[in-house]
């Protein structure tokens, strides 16, 4: 992981404050999250967040790419809402991940499918997410300074 400049403590009860919000009206409030200073694996730039359940625990990292803190009041909750509804369907992209469909399909099928799922997942958590997300509260219209 990349390191992130820390999170101000201002800046860090808001945010955990509002992902615990969402987190409990999502219905997932047996799953702790937390927030730790690192940026998205993939690209800290065009990502805007990131989550990452432990395997075999109810336990994720949720981490903001650079973007984020500027997002407006609505693109902020959906994005959130999308990254919490990926703990619910983590254990279906399992199914595939860590299944016994290597060996029987070959390397090559097998890439094939599981990169399918992991999309059609992505479709359908953000589809979720955009209907869910206009039913529960926005956070802060600005959140605490970086610096604070």
């Amino acid at each position: 992981m990349i390191p992130a400049p820390p999170l101000s403590p201002l800046r860090r009860a808001a945010v955990e404050g509002y992902v615990r919000e969402l987190r409990n009206a999502l219905g997932l409030g047996h799953w702790s999250i937390l927030l730790p200073d690192e940026y998205p694996s993939d690209d800290p730039e065009g990502v805007w967040a990131e989550i990452t359940p432990t395997e075999g625990r109810y336990r994720a990292k949720l981490r903001f790419g650079t973007g984020f803190f500027e997002l407006d009041a609505e693109e902020t909750r959906n994005t959130i809402v999308h990254e919490l509804l990926h703990l619910h369907f983590n254990r279906a992209g399992d199914v595939v991940r860590l299944g016994p469909y290597r060996q029987e399909l070959g390397q090559t099928l097998y890439n094939s499918l599981h990169e399918q799922v992991k999309t059609e997942i992505e479709y359908g958590i953000d589809a979720l997410a955009t209907i869910i997300a206009k039913r529960l509260p926005l956070p802060l219209e600005k959140w605490p300074d970086a610096a604070e």
